[in-house]
């Protein structure tokens, strides 16, 4: 769910960069270095360099550094919300849908590009951008939604604030402790919790 998920540039041909529009190109690379390398640390002209663009191309196509790590992360809540969306098992019970949740954390994590969650991130890096900030609590208003709806009437609003903070724990375990396991209690306390909202009469 958080990592890259922009295409790759085609390397066949020694043209084969230019035939995608110099933008895309921009997104691509600052994907991956944004990402992989950090936002403050990975300079405009580098960004334009592993797009095979010029500097001016880059301010063509975004008036500042700001405004292309806005649109980085907005790439990326797009993929959060396809790969959420996919992962989810609409058929199944309240806990079936936290447990896949959970579960797809816990395949990036285990990838070896994992840098954690790329919204707290850049929230860390650059939190007195607004551009930036926009892009971080959207993607925080999404996270509680989709809680909100796999979880249906099993708990309400103040069940899905408590998984979202044992996703947000999870996660910063990983980033901070390399602690993948944190996220398979950040699961199955998520899903008893779920499991023991369904059951109860009131």
């Amino acid at each position: 769910m958080t990592l890259p998920t922009l295409p790759t540039l085609p390397t066949s041909g020694a043209d084969a960069p230019t035939r995608v529009p110099a933008r895309e190109r921009l997104l691509s690379a600052a994907d991956g270095l944004f990402y992989g390398q950090g936002i403050n640390t990975t300079g405009v002209e580098q960004v334009a360099s592993e797009a095979h663009v010029t500097k001016a191309t880059l301010y063509n196509n975004f008036r500042s550094k700001e405004q292309l790590v806005a649109a980085y992360l907005e790439r990326r809540l797009d993929g959060w919300l396809q790969a959420v969306r996919a992962g989810d098992r609409p058929d199944g019970t309240p806990e079936q849908r936290v447990g896949a949740f959970f579960d797809l954390l816990v395949r990036d994590a285990h990838d070896e590009r994992f840098r954690g969650c790329p919204f707290t991130n850049a929230a860390v890096e650059m939190p007195g951008s607004t551009l930036v900030m926009e892009v971080v609590r959207a993607h925080r208003r999404n996270i509680l939604e989709h809680i909100e709806a796999l979880i249906g009437d099993a708990g309400g609003p103040e069940l899905a604030r408590s998984i979202v903070l044992l996703y947000d724990g999870a996660m910063v375990a990983v980033k901070t402790a390399g602690d993948v396991g944190a996220i398979s209690t950040a699961r199955e306390l998520s899903v008893r919790f779920v499991g023991a909202a369904a059951s109860d009469p009131r």
